[in-house]
């Protein structure tokens, strides 16, 4: 699924048109909404294990507030739902405690809000109910102009595998674990969560927490920009599925690299006959000839074509798929979805040298 999203991500950065955008806008949020459901299931399964941990980091809150607005924002604008935050101006801004499970439920409740707002508002709004010299207790209410929540419906929304009736699944999609999982982590923070609605009325959702309050976290002088050099080779990359040839091809293309396509193994190894390339990136799972026996059919081609590096590119990542790629003949192993510096750091190591590389027409 990480490699499916991976790739989707990628391909949005390609020139599309615009049917083709909407179609891969289309397979992306459809696996959001998947990864979603899976991930949720694993952190109710990590929950009941006692697998979670709670970090103590120093923290800006406004900054974890904003990064939560930003990412929500896009879908609150295609909903033309406004999403807004409101700080308490006397409240202390840094603290210590755990901001990625914070940002994790300021998102999904956050999250929630959006999904059930049809039009109006949302908005994250921050308040000190108390404070000494050493901790401060802070209120973050989550409120939006939804669809409301009855009194039956509040007192079961916090139960595993539950949401507001039956309808909401069908609708808007979901496992009913968000809230419980939402809940148990502020409950691991030392904090409690409830909500306030009537039908019909947006509710509010309310987090109360004492943190420890921290000194302001410095700024890391950002690092200087590093020219790149591009990367002078002749890739042929065998891959059999279409959206995965476009983004490797695009990815590669960027570093500096030329590509040819072979759609399977089969291919692959004619194209290599017929002339030379640096290197192959090979898919493992391809109709005809699959990614092993080509490898084995070209460690079987004359010399120097034989000696030609073939590295794996395969969204396989179970124990044992890295020796299996070896085994058939293979150099190295990437998986998908690769990324930018994955790919430059293969070619580095596996490219011949540059007075050594095919010469480009």
């Amino acid at each position: 699924m990480n490699g499916v999203l991976g790739m989707t991500t990628l391909l949005l950065e390609t020139d599309l048109n615009k049917d083709q955008r909407e179609l891969a806008e289309s397979i992306r949020s459809s696996g959001d909404g998947l990864l979603q459901i899976i991930n949720d299931i694993l952190d109710f399964s990590k929950m009941e294990a006692g697998k979670i941990e709670i970090e103590t980091v120093p923290f800006n809150l406004e900054e974890v507030v904003v990064r939560t607005k930003k990412l929500l924002e896009v879908r609150a604008r295609d909903k033309g739902i406004e999403l807004c935050v409101k700080f308490d101006e006397n409240a202390p801004k840094d603290y210590l405690g755990d901001p990625g499970r914070l940002g994790q439920i300021l998102l999904n409740l956050c999250g929630n809000a959006v999904k059930f707002t049809k039009q109006g508002h949302v908005q994250i709004a921050t308040q000190c109910l108390e404070r000494s010299a050493s901790n401060a207790t802070i209120r973050i209410a989550i409120e939006d102009t939804g669809i409301g929540l009855s009194d039956a419906a509040i007192e079961m929304i916090f139960d595993q595998f539950s949401q507001a009736d039956t309808s909401t699944t069908r609708k808007f999609g979901g496992t009913g674990l968000g809230l419980t999982i939402t809940k148990q982590l502020v409950e691991l923070m030392g904090g409690s969560l409830s909500v306030a609605s009537d039908l019909g009325v947006g509710p509010t959702f309310s987090i109360e927490i004492t943190l420890p309050i921290s000194q302001p976290v410095k700024e890391q002088p950002k690092a200087a920009i590093v020219q790149v050099e591009p990367i002078r080779a002749y890739i042929l990359v065998a891959e059999d599925n279409s959206v995965n040839q476009i983004v490797a091809k695009r990815m590669l293309e960027n570093i500096g690299c030329r590509i040819d396509i072979a759609e399977d193994g089969q291919v692959c190894v004619e194209m290599l006959k017929a002339r030379a390339y640096d290197l192959v990136f090979m898919d493992c799972q391809m109709p005809r000839l699959d990614g092993f026996d080509a490898t084995r059919a070209i460690r079987a081609l004359d010399l120097p074509r034989s000696k030609t590096p073939v590295v794996a590119m395969t969204a396989n990542a179970l124990a044992g798929d890295r020796e299996r790629c070896l085994e058939s003949g293979m150099d190295d192993y990437l998986s998908k979805p690769m990324k930018p510096e994955q790919l430059r750091e293969i070619l580095t190591r596996w490219l011949p040298d540059p007075e050594d590389r095919v010469v480009l027409d």
